[in-house]
Order: structure tokens, then sequence, then C-alpha cells
């Protein structure tokens, strides 16, 4: 007679270094009180906050990690496009990539494929970012052949207090529809 006996294993917590992000952190309980952004798709820890008066929507990707995204690209509502998926935050090679987690596709990808239909990347190029690696607008995204950012867009916004959130806001609203990243 055998018993077989099962043991199941904690898998261990993703870490996440607040110290090394390119991300925008800032606390999502800070987003939901902020009468100046209105919380317009949500899935899991992805809230989608679309700042008011603009076309921008900070969006709280994880445990304080947020980018940037459009909330509307022509006649597609990009945030609740996205909230059908799920993203996370994945660091390595000195940056935050933020992914689908089902599908590990980065989201600018996703956001590519949302807005073209067209899924995957033409051969030969790459996805480039002529702002921040927070700013996923489609304004600053395009596809060719030498990645011309060249990593220099690898900052960080830290918000730690109201003040500082409506600073960001201020920016968002000052950059709305023009090209290229925040003024920093």
């Amino acid at each position: 007679m055998y018993i077989l006996i099962y043991v199941e294993e904690e898998q261990p917590k993703k870490v996440l270094n607040k110290n090394a992000s390119t991300s925008i952190l800032c606390d999502e309980a800070q987003l939901s009180k902020c009468g100046q952004l209105k919380l317009v798709a949500e899935c899991r820890d992805n809230k989608y906050y679309l700042v008011n008066g603009t076309n921008t929507v900070l969006l709280h990707v994880e445990e304080g990690f947020c980018i940037l995204t459009d909330y509307m690209v022509g006649k597609k509502n990009l945030a609740k496009l996205m909230e059908q998926e799920h993203y996370a935050v994945y660091q390595c090679n000195g940056r935050d990539w933020v992914k689908n987690s089902a599908t590990g596709r980065l989201v600018g990808y996703d956001i590519k494929e949302f807005v073209t239909g067209q899924s995957g990347r033409p051969e030969g190029m790459t996805l480039d970012h002529e702002a921040e690696t927070f700013n996923e607008m489609e304004k600053n995204k395009s596809f060719s052949a030498d990645n011309t950012n060249k990593g220099s867009h690898r900052v960080r916004i830290v918000i730690i207090s109201r003040e500082g959130l409506q600073e960001l806001i201020e920016k968002i609203k000052d950059n709305d529809g023009k090209p290229g990243g925040l003024s920093l």
C-alpha cells in the first residue's frame, strides 16, 4: 500500500523595488480621493483614473505603480478596452515593464492592437517611446527600426502628498494633446 502526500508549496511573492522604478509612484488610495480624477474603468488592482478636462488616464497598475495612457483614441474608449485584460509591473534591465499578466505581452503592444486592430509588430521593428517609459500614450509611440530614445526617459515620479499629485495633474493638463513627454 502506498500513500501519496502532496505538499503545496507557497509561491514566492513578487517584490517590486520602488527605488529602482521607472513608473509614477502614487498610492491608489490617494488617487481615489482626488477630486480631479474620475475612476472610469477597473480590473482587479488595475484602476483607470481619467484626469478631468484631458484625454489622459492615470492607470494604477499595482502596489502604487502607475503609468499614463489615453482615455479615447479616435472613437475607441481605450480604458474600457484595456479593462478586459489585467496588467502587472515587472522589473528588469533597469526599468519597469508593464505587461499583460495572462499573455506576458507589453502593454504598448496591447494598446497598438486595440487602436489599429493589428496584433504583433512589423518585421524588424520595435515599439519606440518618444517620452518617459511610464508614458504609454499613443501620440508618443511608433514602430521604428531603431530605438531612438536609447533609454533616456527612464525616470521615476514619486507622489507622496496631495500637492505632489496636483503638480503632476497640472503637468498632464499642460501636455494634453501635445507630442512628447511631460515637462519634468
